[in-house]
């Protein structure tokens, strides 16, 4: 570790003991989110037709070492027909094109777009690593100052192709992660950190998938949106073919920020050279498009079409190059820099919904990190009732700082409403959720309570609102005399975080004072006969 890197790591550790309140409101950014464009390295480690592409609609960032390499890529862009419009030179030394596993990790703190920077020299298979690697290990600071982005250091490793973030509270790696940063950290102390500096909660480790090799997540996983994760699928006779199997296994074991199971997709990675399997997983998400290595084998078509029909709107492209690898790829060779100015929805769908009377009201979070206000002339939420045949579209109410309601009327019992919202501010940044909406969307079926019973028992109804919320809930039972319930609370690991006795018909949960970290969560009724679960979503 470099000596500037030491004492930011002394720093920070020993400020964690005593100034531990500091850190809120973080987030890492997820790779399906708004990006300004990508990091490139030169000389080159990706052909220049994917080069092309990245700087065709958006900024491309391209490390160079001086003056004369600059004008060396300037020459090879041209001749590609690169947009040279939209490419951007920044001056760094640099020994490897792996920007992905040594450059920025994006994310937000306190509002302001950061740039993470952990430690890296290297890999730990490489002798003499820390040398070899000294230039990559410094580009964010760099990088940081020519593009006036906040800096955060992490004391850690956090090699980008084996971390993948779902843009709330969770993260996934290898056993590899923590294998990495056994050197100065214990499991628990590389958890804790990861938690206070970059806001994740719910950081998962799979089994090393390999039997040798680099085993970073970004060959074998890829989350493509808050629910879905796309899994590596081998030929049977592959000698991994059963870890891969397991992978798929684990992740669907795997809540996700909606509090449902992840829904796994696979990929087949046919071979390509021996044991060599194409790793398709190893590709790029870049505003709408979706940009995968091919490997020149008939392998190739089938892995456009399941990105295609896994990612519905999303312009797919794949790029042949003689040196991908089974191990290293499109998505290693890139990295995306977040939108310092995006515009993000957050709801948590429910598949199910109680509604006392016929309006269901529909909360969403809308952050504009611009700052900019919500412009609620054209903010608005998409629905369409079973059986209709067109969309209709409703208005959004502002509640709070940043929480807006959505009403759709006249629903009758079993109607099955899909719905997606639409956002813009007055910066004229615009958004959706689902982020590929219209061609995704949310589904709910309503349950209407045409009557009540005397008492809670032997059936109750109850709600919680406002869901999202950022500091009180409250829940309220719907009964024309009360009895005695409990209401507990679990996080997303099933651990109960709070209890209470309740007999009244609405009650309040302070989550400010219950000292959790915000995101998903589990609020249980119960009396002594019945019980009922329903999820929230605790925001900052």
């Amino acid at each position: 570790m470099n000596s500037k890197k030491k004492f930011v790591f002394l720093y920070v550790v020993f400020g964690l003991l005593f100034v531990a309140n500091i850190y809120a409101e973080r987030r890492m950014v997820a790779e399906w989110e708004p990006m300004l464009g990508t990091l490139i390295r030169w000389p080159l480690g990706i052909p220049q037709e994917l080069v092309k592409e990245l700087a065709e609609d958006d900024s491309l960032y391209v490390l160079v070492q001086n003056l004369n390499e600059e004008s060396n890529a300037l020459g090879l862009f041209s001749n590609a027909q690169v947009n040279l419009s939209n490419v951007r030179f920044i001056y760094a030394y640099t020994n490897s094109h792996w920007t992905r596993d040594w450059g920025p990790h994006s994310a937000f703190v306190n509002g302001e777009l950061t740039i993470i920077d952990p430690i890296f020299d290297g890999y730990p298979w490489v002798p003499g690593r820390s040398l070899r690697y000294e230039d990559d290990n410094m580009v964010n600071i760099y990088l940081a100052e020519q593009l006036n982005i906040d800096l955060l250091n992490f004391p850690g490793y956090l090699t980008g192709g084996n971390f993948m973030s779902d843009g709330y509270t969770t993260a996934f790696s290898t056993q590899q992660m923590l294998d990495e940063n056994l050197g100065l950290h214990t499991n628990d102390e590389f958890i804790n950190l990861s938690s206070q500096l970059l806001g994740i909660d719910n950081y998962q480790f799979t089994i090393n998938p390999e039997f040798h090799g680099i085993q970073h997540i970004d060959c074998w996983a890829k989350l493509l949106n808050e629910e879905t994760v796309l899994v590596k699928q081998l030929d049977v006779n592959h000698p991994e073919y059963q870890r891969a199997e397991t992978l798929a296994t684990f992740f669907g074991n795997q809540i996700n920020a909606y509090g449902n199971n992840y829904i796994v997709k696979r990929i087949f990675c046919a071979n390509y050279q021996g044991n060599n399997a194409a790793a398709y997983t190893n590709s790029l998400i870049l505003n709408k498009k979706v940009l995968v290595p091919f490997y020149n084998i008939p392998a190739d078509t089938l892995a456009i079409q399941t990105y295609r029909e896994a990612m519905p709107g999303y312009e797919v492209l794949g790029f042949s190059y003689n040196a991908w690898y089974s191990y290293d790829a499109l998505h290693c060779r890139t990295m995306g820099i977040a939108d310092k100015d995006m515009l993000r929805i957050e709801h948590i769908p429910q598949s199910t919904i109680e509604l006392e009377g016929n309006i269901l009201y529909l909360p969403a979070r809308i952050k504009a990190y611009s700052d900019s206000p919500i412009n609620l002339n054209n903010s608005k939420i998409h629905y369409l009732i079973q059986n209709e045949d067109t969309w209709q579209e409703s208005s959004l109410v502002q509640v709070n700082d940043n929480t807006y309601i959505a009403e759709i009327h006249n629903l009758a019992d079993s109607d099955i409403v899909s719905y997606y919202f639409e956002a813009y501010d007055t910066n004229n940044n615009h958004s959706f959720l689902p982020v590929n909406a219209p061609y995704s969307y949310f589904t709910s079926q309503i349950s209407l309570i045409t009557s009540i019973s005397d008492t809670i028992e032997p059936h109750f109804s109850w709600n919680v609102y406002p869901n999202p919320f950022n500091t009180k809930i409250n829940i309220s039972t719907m009964m024309k005399s009360t009895g005695k319930y409990k209401i507990k609370v679990y996080n997303i690991k099933g651990q109960l975080v709070h209890s209470q006795n309740a007999h009244n018909h609405k009650n309040e949960i302070d989550f400010a004072k219950l000292n959790i970290s915000y995101g998903v969560y589990f609020i249980e009724l119960s009396t002594a006969t019945h019980k009922e679960i329903k999820k929230v979503l605790f925001i900052k």
